[in-house]
């Protein structure tokens, strides 16, 4: 690494656009004081230019062509293996760059590699850069996307279609009306083509009919129903799409747990729930597992592990079962007779507390 080639190629090279700069001053980052034998693999080129390799490519070309860079002595990456081994370059700092202090250590470093000294004439000024071409419409300035807008996005000016077999008649003539820019453009291919707004028509919402609404009040519980009178009958009414049918338990359940959860549950969570409350709905009233939903979304999703841990009551709830009794009769307790020593000791134990 060389810092003289570094800032040449930073501050001093005739580069004509930002990646040649970066593709540059890589290649001298890795090259020595008089720029050769500079060999950083196309894929290390783009990743320190942010830009991909048929750009590096691209630009070694430009680079090469202007006669900034130049192959060099390719034995100089002969540690890599040939299938690996990327192309060797030099890059061409001009002899004028160089102090005369600075020239004679760089010329004693080719020396000491076997090479000859940088002059003028192996090592010309190079040629300044090209300009870049200014943009056709610089200084104009552009239309707000509003005032776009506001002017309608469609051209009224006819447009000639020549060559086109417009019909019956000889007129080709393409006329495109102004319009919104939500218009929708209708063709119609008659002697003059024509393309008109079609007509927008807003969809009126659908209502319930009044057979579906007394349908509806014939089938909903009475007043003195104690399921209506559970706490599912505060949950929000829904029913099939498909027809006026009540919802079933199961989907009462499942709705109670989704109010809790704050939204729709997912589709495996919501097959797994309903097949859950219908089994829970074998034996068990519907206000009893409706609250078990309630609390289900702080414990999981699994409702009949947590119906079996619960312990409100319902009515018609099996008692449970007795704890485990002894089969077996007790044992016979066996009186052993105490020991002589111990019974002389005993008593003489007793005299002495008398």
């Amino acid at each position: 690494m060389s810092f003289d080639a570094i800032t040449w190629a930073l501050e001093h090279s005739p580069v004509s656009d930002p990646f040649e700069r970066l593709i540059l001053t890589c290649l001298a980052r890795r090259a020595n004081a008089d720029g050769c034998d500079s060999y950083p693999s196309r894929n290390t080129l783009a990743k320190a230019s942010l830009c991909d390799k048929s750009t590096v490519t691209r630009k070694l070309a430009g680079l090469e062509k202007r006669g900034i860079i130049r192959e060099g002595d390719q034995r100089a990456a002969y540690r890599i293996p040939e299938h690996l081994r990327p192309k060797v370059y030099d890059v061409q700092i001009p002899h004028s760059y160089y102090s005369a202090e600075r020239l004679a250590a760089v010329n004693q470093e080719r020396a000491d590699r076997g090479l000859g000294p940088i002059t003028p004439e192996n090592r010309p000024d190079l040629m300044p850069a090209e300009e870049r071409k200014a943009r056709a419409d610089k200084g104009t300035k552009r239309a707000s996307k509003q005032s776009q807008k506001k002017e309608g996005g469609a051209s009224s000016t006819p447009m000639d279609l020549s060559g086109f077999e417009g019909g019956a008649s000889s007129t080709q003539v393409l006329e495109v009306r102004e319009g919104g820019a939500s218009s929708t453009p209708k063709l119609s291919f008659n002697s003059v083509l024509s393309l008109s707004p079609a007509p927008q028509t807003a969809a009126a919402p659908s209502l319930p009919t009044k057979a579906v609404t007394d349908e509806r009040e014939k089938t909903a519980p009475p007043d003195d129903d104690p399921v209506a009178a559970a706490p599912v009958a505060n949950l929000p009414a829904q029913r099939h799409e498909t027809g006026t049918e009540e919802q079933t338990g199961a989907e009462a359940v499942l709705a109670a747990y989704e109010q809790e959860l704050g939204g729709r549950a997912l589709n495996g969570t919501r097959s797994k729930l309903l097949a859950q409350a219908a089994e829970l709905l074998a034996d068990r009233p519907l206000w009893w597992v409706v609250d078990r939903a309630r609390e289900l979304p702080q414990w999981g999703d699994d409702l009949i592990k947590h119906a079996s841990k619960s312990k409100v009551p319902f009515a018609g709830q099996p008692k449970s079962a007795p704890a485990c009794q002894d089969v077996e009769a007790e044992e016979e307790r066996v009186t052993v007779p105490m020991p002589a020593a111990f019974a002389e000791m005993l008593a003489s134990l007793r005299n002495r507390s008398a």
